[in-house]
């Protein structure tokens, strides 16, 4: 059976990612395994001579045993509340690292994190590190920014999801494991971002560039032609396929207004494509997308991107 990771820092936001899992575990038939990685907990250096932190291994032991209670006292009550199998696991190393080579042992599906904690899985969620998870562990990754660290009464359903591309094939791998998780109306807007062209005018002191309509336009009408062809290949499979194109210099704020209009249970992209969509997941860009959408956002770094 599949297994989904969730991991945990004992922290109320870590937490708000549960029911998301439990969504993605259902969706995909598969394990919850909420996942700790253990910290070292070190004193600080007393003086010159001794320049590096002092670790107490009783302190490290009662810390270790105390976060195995927290982690086991979670999934007591998930078990609870869902019919999946679910496990507990506290890993030792750097948080990165421990979470990948967990989730290669245990055939994991993806990965649900919480982009907020108080720990280094805070961390692992965004900027350079979600670069390396994403792109080390070859998996989908769900990110949610819960608004006040408390999790939904129940798992959300998701129905309907918004998948931006910039038509390449690598931006399309997304697709695969983001229509796996709809269920209900099995929704799909496909979303492609048009930059407006500009042209320079006749040679001045001050060069002065502009908008082309004309090619504008001619941008508009392709981008969606190539949207239109990938709905093409969804509708016989039961999706319901809306397509939006859209000019806008921005790409994050392209695909907020997006979500804005249409209203999706999360977003679906691919972290690497042939434009600037392959750095929405990285860095403050993809801070500014998840913190601002409240809606949970999948990252996927497909082989070869």
């Amino acid at each position: 059976m599949p297994a989904i990771l969730i991991p945990l820092d004992g922290s109320r936001f870590a937490e708000s990612a549960i029911p998301l899992g439990v969504t993605v575990a259902n969706a995909l038939d598969a394990e919850i395994h909420l996942v700790r990685v253990h910290e070292l907990v070190a004193l600080p250096a007393m003086d010159a001579v001794t320049p590096l932190p002092i670790v107490d291994s009783a302190m490290e032991e009662a810390s270790r045993q105390q976060q195995r209670l927290e982690l086991e006292a979670s999934a007591a009550d998930l078990r609870k509340l869902s019919h999946r199998p679910v496990h507990a696991a506290l890993l030792e190393g750097s948080v990165v690292h421990a979470l990948i080579e967990y989730a290669r042992v245990n055939h994991a599906s993806a990965i649900v994190t919480s982009t907020h904690g108080r720990s280094g899985i805070a961390r692992a969620a965004l900027g350079s590190v979600a670069e390396e998870l994403a792109r080390a562990c070859g998996l989908p990754v769900l990110l949610l920014h819960p608004s006040d660290g408390q999790a939904p009464a129940a798992p959300p359903t998701f129905e309907h999801v918004l998948v931006p591309l910039d038509g390449s094939a690598l931006s399309e791998a997304i697709l695969p494991p983001a229509l796996a998780l709809l269920s209900g109306a099995r929704r799909v807007t496909l979303f492609r971002m048009v930059a407006p062209v500009t042209m320079d005018l006749a040679p001045t002191p001050m060069p002065i560039a502009m908008s082309d309509p004309v090619s504008l336009e001619a941008e508009m009408v392709a981008a969606k032609a190539y949207l239109e062809r990938v709905a093409d290949t969804l509708t016989p499979q039961g999706y319901r396929v809306h397509v939006d194109v859209a000019a806008n210099v921005a790409a994050p704020s392209a695909i907020e207004q997006a979500a804005a209009s249409c209203a999706p249970d999360f977003i679906a992209i691919a972290t690497h494509g042939r434009s600037g969509f392959s750095r929405l997941i990285m860095g403050s860009v993809a801070e500014s997308l998840v913190a601002r959408s409240r809606i949970p956002v999948m990252a996927f770094h497909p082989p070869g991107g």
